[in-house]
């Protein structure tokens, strides 16, 4: 690791706006076409960033590419084994991110009125 601090490491592997959801979604669902990923991503990903990102979860040994070589191409994204290895801090930060949600609720209970000096 040449000195370098694991979390740095996995923080560059796996952050990101996308790729803990790529991990999340594929340890999910097993596998997924690629416009069956996108669409669970709720289609806020465009099409060129989930193949950049794809393709370097792949070159991290993370997802594997499995292509059925059939006419009309059949491609499907899955977890590699080691990509599986996630599974245990994707979970806990699932877990963590829930409650952090629920802790900030419960600090603003009317977080439409923050700010607003009229309502005291």
């Amino acid at each position: 690791m040449g000195g370098r601090v694991g979390i740095s490491v996995t923080l560059e592997v796996v952050c990101g706006k996308w790729k803990g959801l790529i991990l999340w979604k594929l340890l999910k669902d097993e596998s997924m076409r690629f416009n069956a990923l996108r669409r669970s991503l709720d289609g806020n990903i465009s099409s060129r960033i989930l193949a950049r990102e794809l393709k370097q979860l792949m070159n991290d040994g993370l997802v594997e590419r499995i292509d059925h070589q059939t006419v009309p191409p059949h491609v499907e994204y899955r977890l590699s084994p080691y990509g599986r290895s996630t599974a245990s801090f994707l979970h806990a930060m699932n877990q963590w991110g829930i409650k952090h949600q629920e802790e900030l609720e419960a600090a603003q209970p009317y977080p439409d009125r923050a700010g607003d000096e009229s309502t005291s």
